[in-house]
């Protein structure tokens, strides 16, 4: 049922400082408005940062909760899939509405169950997963790294004195560029997994800025997606009405 967050559950999530997403399987519709009150991202086709993600292309359906359009043997491998592959994905908790699926993860080292309201369970990684990770592992003591818009990431550098990368399990696009001071120059790249990839030159006291570039080319590309999703998203329900009907 649709029932409103558990306050609960907004407190679980709010409290917690890791920065990772959550992996939804059959969850209530509310899932959608939680990433508002708790700041933590879920795996979803409703999020389009998300669904953009390139491991996560090849799932030809646009809600990640439910998966209507595979059979349950499917739904069933997909999901499995993704657990597995959580840390690279920045997944740090699953969360099931439904029991009949908590096999998924039951008996799973490398989850424990976190918290249980009524129906529905989480599941938080033993290890805890980031969205950021860098290379040397410890320079990420050495920086601050926040995002206080969709479009910016800041990064603030005490000391870097050896060439250093930073992976932001985000979905990469040529219209990232980086931006510092002092003439520090940030290559942005894409990284194997089609995740933004930094790379930083030895610095200190630095202070840098990534940001999407808006401009005339891309605005008409995210216009045009959009129009195509909304034009989209009719034909898809009535052929799946269609399919419900006949069945």
């Amino acid at each position: 049922p649709n029932t409103d967050i558990p306050p609960e559950m907004i407190k679980y999530f709010g409290e917690s400082t890791v920065k990772a997403r959550i992996l939804p399987i059959e969850c209530p519709k509310w899932i959608y408005t939680l990433p508002t009150y708790t700041q933590k991202p879920i795996i979803d086709g409703w999020s389009p940062q998300d669904k953009i993600l390139k491991p996560l292309l090849p799932i030809k359906d646009y809600r990640i909760n439910d998966l209507i359009d595979y059979p349950e043997g499917e739904r069933i491998r997909i999901w499995q899939s993704l657990i597995s592959n959580h840390t690279r994905l920045g997944i740090d908790w699953v969360m099931i509405g439904n029991e009949r699926l908590r096999f998924l993860v039951d008996g799973n080292p490398e989850f424990r169950l976190a918290l249980k309201i009524d129906s529905i369970a989480i599941y938080e990684a033993t290890e805890p997963v980031s969205l950021i990770e860098t290379y040397p592992f410890n320079a990420i003591s050495n920086m601050t790294i926040t995002q206080p818009y969709p479009d910016e990431i800041r990064i603030n550098i005490t000391s870097l004195e050896e060439p250093t990368t930073i992976t932001i399990k985000q979905a990469y696009m040529p219209y990232w560029k980086a931006h510092a001071n002092d003439g520090v120059n940030i290559e942005v790249k894409e990284d194997k997994d089609g995740y933004i990839l930094l790379v930083i030159p030895p610095t200190a006291n630095a202070e840098a800025a990534i940001r999407f570039s808006y401009s005339e080319e891309n605005l008409l590309y995210i216009v045009s997606a959009a129009a195509m999703l909304a034009f989209s998203l009719p034909i898809i329900k009535d052929l799946r009405k269609k399919r419900r009907q006949a069945s």
